[in-house]
């Protein structure tokens, strides 16, 4: 037996163990069950679309719109998503499937068709591009190659510095290192150097290409929402659970119920603002610890008139300082409107949360500028993400660290041994962490488990 099966059917016992001590109300068939699922994201429309068929179920939602980190925004006329964007891997995704079955139109996107141009402003040409990236993953390569005497988990970042150490780089060459550096940056939002190297190559997503929502991410929520029971502008402050039951408090008063689906962001658990009462199991406090949330900001531009190239999907900009919006998606391509959106991950994305949109705005037009001359139109319109800060998120989606192991989401998903008491969400998905279909099946798979 291997070790999934032998997980797999420990669990099963172990579940059969808590249902015998619940008191009858999960027993009799005939009384319906309430559940109190707290966040109106993905994974909690999820779970609470399953239980809803066979229980009396509460959605309570902090803010005052559905979706969490889905979050569709039409100022500019067109749809655009702040938060979660892309199908991954679109041909198996569940995510996808659920789309077609809604009539959700897709967008393929192609993240190869780019132009990339230098810090003054000159187009790459392709091949000096694939050079560069083909350089940074030698360099990678050798780095890993040189850890594997360590007995430790070390960061990737440190791991670059070895395959480095023989290498003498010129000023550009490091310009380019840093930009080759972001696209993993923009993955999980954190630095190399607080990304695991042992965890670096796990592969996390379905096959075949990605895509986009024309018509906005949020048409996938509003629709799971349907019919649904969602209280909003409740901020949960104190979950008390036990064998008989939960009670949900928020400043409009208390919710009681019989069981508790807690799908809150990794990083609202770790900055501690919901007491839970008891207090969580050392092993699952541990779990929230050892997991750590990156951040990935977009900035969104209007302008009067499009100047970029038209066709092109991405512009890229080997920038002089490290981080510096690497990557702009041309939206003019998708959406009937002239946008661009810059991308931060990582330092820099913290950084601009302190800065006013009209700093923001002004180093965003200093590269443009930079690029495409000193006449094209100032931006007329902007919004920025700022995922860091937000309260009901803190970060933008949970990475692994060099002090974190994979074990670390499951302790986080296991419901508590009184059967009252479950976890969704995308950190507590170790299949798919990080992405939207990782939060979706994590609401099911708990909507299952409370319905077991």
């Amino acid at each position: 037996m291997d070790r999934r099966a032998f997980l797999k059917l420990s669990a099963a016992f172990a579940a059969s163990a808590y249902l015998k001590q619940l008191p009858p109300v999960f027993a009799q068939e005939s009384q319906r069950a309430s559940v109190i699922v707290i966040g109106a994201g993905m994974a909690g429309l999820a779970a609470a679309s399953v239980l809803s068929k066979q229980a009396t179920v509460t959605v309570l939602e902090a803010r005052q719109r559905m979706g969490g980190r889905i979050w569709t925004n039409r100022d500019f006329g067109a749809a655009v998503d702040l938060g979660a964007a892309w199908i991954h891997d679109i041909a198996e995704n569940p995510i996808a499937q659920l789309a077609e079955q809604m009539g959700i139109s897709t967008a393929v996107i192609d993240h190869g068709d780019r132009a990339v141009y230098d810090a003054d402003g000159r187009e790459l040409s392709q091949e000096d591009v694939r050079a560069h990236e083909k350089n940074f993953k030698r360099w990678l390569a050798q780095g890993k190659a040189l850890a594997q005497t360590y007995e430790r988990d070390i960061s990737l970042g440190e791991a670059l510095k070895h395959g480095l150490i023989n290498e003498n780089l010129s000023q550009n060459d490091r310009r380019y290192l840093q930009f080759s550096k972001q696209a993993l940056v923009m993955e999980t939002g954190a630095e190399l150097e607080e990304l695991s190297l042992a965890y670096s190559d796990a592969k996390t997503h379905f096959t075949g290409t990605e895509a986009l929502f024309p018509q906005g991410h949020d048409a996938l929520v509003r629709n799971l929402a349907q019919g649904l029971d969602i209280r909003y502008q409740q901020t949960v402050q104190k979950i008390e659970h036990g064998f008989e039951g939960v009670r949900v408090t928020t400043p409009q008063g208390s919710f009681d119920a019989d069981a508790v689906i807690v799908t809150l962001p990794l990083g609202v658990l770790k900055k501690g603002v919901v007491r839970f009462d008891p207090p969580l199991p050392v092993d699952k406090q541990a779990a929230i610890y050892s997991l750590d949330m990156g951040v990935l900001n977009k900035v969104i531009l209007r302008f009067p008139e499009i100047f970029w190239p038209k066709e092109t999907t991405y512009l890229g900009y080997v920038s002089e300082k490290a981080g510096e919006y690497p990557k702009y998606l041309n939206m003019a391509r998708y959406a009937d409107q002239p946008l661009l959106m810059a991308f931060a991950g990582g330092e820099f994305a913290r950084q601009i949360e302190f800065l006013s949109d009209k700093e923001i705005l002004s180093q965003n037009m200093q590269i443009l500028k930079n690029i495409f001359g000193r006449d094209i139109p100032t931006a007329t319109g902007i919004r920025v993400t700022k995922w860091g800060s937000d309260p009901y998120a803190y970060g933008a989606y949970s990475y692994l660290s060099a002090r974190s192991k994979p074990e670390a989401y499951d302790l986080l998903a296991e419901p508590l041994r009184h059967g009252r008491l479950f976890f969704a969400g995308e950190a507590t998905s170790r299949e798919f962490p990080g992405t939207v279909q990782g939060a979706y099946l994590s609401g099911i798979r708990e909507a299952k488990r409370v319905l077991s």
